[in-house]
């Protein structure tokens, strides 16, 4: 979409972004409510692009386009950001550039004072889940220094040799054992349409079921059979 020439001397210029995830997606109600809005339909940049995806081109055009008291409207938050932290981190960078932004399904405005709270409490929810994230790899690092398992990165391994050993017969879990690396890392590995004829596991999964549900129900299984087995 080419930048249509904007009215001169228009110091409260709407421009819009609307986006959807797929192809098949349609894009005609947000453009709806933005024109409503009062959005010239021109300057209403629009693309089908997952929110996840870092390369938006028509996100790229409108973030140049954007001028000093230029407003940027959007139909709803998650339109804008990938994530809350990429979507404050926008709407700093537009209040750094003297944009105002609104969403509408949201009743969100940057230069209203509920607006400014509601962002205030979207930073702190997003610094409250950084903490979490923190706490948790924390925890977990700890936990397997304790049980004198490897921690951080990953380790690399010989996959020539990890065919080998599974060509001899040896499980995921001993293989895994070998290199000193999860099972996960061992199956992952092995490309899917090998992964039956050396996993017993996956010979056993049932057509639709996730491996994550085959293993907890081995689990569980498992977990039955020692208990029988303390109770004799």
């Amino acid at each position: 979409m080419k930048s249509p020439q904007r009215p001169p001397n228009d110091e409260t210029f709407l421009v819009g972004y609307a986006r959807v995830s797929t192809e098949d997606q349609n894009l005609d109600m947000q453009v709806q409510a933005l024109t409503a809005y009062g959005v010239d339909p021109r300057f209403i940049f629009q693309e089908k692009v997952s929110a996840v995806s870092r390369r938006r081109p028509e996100l790229a055009k409108l973030w140049k386009e954007l001028r000093p008291g230029d407003t940027l409207v959007v139909w709803k938050l998650d339109r804008l950001g990938r994530d809350i932290r990429d979507l404050l981190n926008r709407i700093h960078e537009l209040g750094e550039r003297n944009v105002r932004f609104i969403s509408l399904r949201d009743h969100l405005d940057t230069e209203t004072a509920v607006g400014r709270l509601m962002l205030a409490i979207c930073a702190a929810m997003a610094q409250f889940e950084r903490d979490l994230t923190s706490e948790r790899t924390k925890a977990g690092i700890a936990a397997r220094k304790a049980r004198g398992l490897p921690h951080g990165m990953a380790p690399k391994f010989d996959r020539q040799k990890m065919f080998a050993l599974l060509d001899k017969g040896l499980s995921g879990p001993e293989v895994a054992k070998r290199f000193g690396v999860t099972k996960s890392a061992i199956y992952q590995a092995v490309p899917p349409e090998q992964r039956p004829r050396y996993f017993r596991e996956w010979r056993r999964r049932p057509k639709g079921k996730s491996l994550d549900a085959v293993m907890s129900k081995a689990l569980r299984r498992s977990v039955r059979v020692v208990h029988k087995a303390k109770s004799k």
